[in-house]
């Protein structure tokens, strides 16, 4: 069963592994340890709870990370695991 739900509680090493598989696929693959995904996510102002992930029963396969600075919200990462 298909779910959407906001990204509060979700560990970094979560985001970073979901990240990684989602963009393991480009031509230049993608890799970030968390130490990189963090720094990522912290200058794009990352915002958990504006975030979306879409799990397919527990496993998460695409999501949207929204940066939220000032009175602004855009796109910080947006993927779907191609499986």
């Amino acid at each position: 069963m298909i779910t959407y739900s906001n990204l509060t509680g979700l560990s970094i090493s979560y985001l970073k592994n979901i990240f990684n598989e989602a963009f393991s696929d480009y031509t230049i693959p993608m890799q970030l340890d968390e130490k990189q995904i963090r720094a990522h996510l912290e200058s794009n102002d990352f915002d958990p709870k504006l975030s979306i992930g879409c799990f397919d029963s527990d496993k998460m396969v695409g999501f949207v990370f929204v940066g939220h600075r000032d009175n602004r919200l855009y796109d910080a990462g947006t993927a779907v695991i191609k499986e």
